[in-house]
């Protein structure tokens, strides 16, 4: 867990959030299906990404990168909270980039 005494409380409310936030995608509830449907429908939104280049800004514990990924984006993720970035980094293969 990332030292917070320097951060704005926003970015540190979802540094703090970061492990839990990433738990809710998974949880077998009303409130866990939303967050997989919302994740498919923004997907779904998007053309084939074969030779572009995406920024997924504020990309939190990275849980849009593997759809990204599969649909041929090369991802570049960022958000301003660390430890979301390091949640966020386990998801990106080495040719892409996670940053805070």
């Amino acid at each position: 867990m990332t030292e917070t005494n320097n951060m704005r409380t926003e970015v540190t409310y979802f540094n703090d959030l970061s492990k839990t936030y990433l738990g809710w995608y998974t949880e077998e509830t009303p409130e866990g299906y939303s967050f997989r449907v919302r994740r498919e429908k923004v997907l779904n939104m998007l053309p084939d990404g074969e030779g572009k280049h995406i920024l997924d800004l504020a990309c939190g514990p990275g849980i849009m990168i593997k759809g990204l990924r599969a649909m041929h984006y090369r991802v570049t993720a960022i958000d301003a909270a660390p430890d979301m970035v390091e949640l966020a980094a386990k998801e990106m293969p080495d040719d892409a980039m996670v940053t805070c």
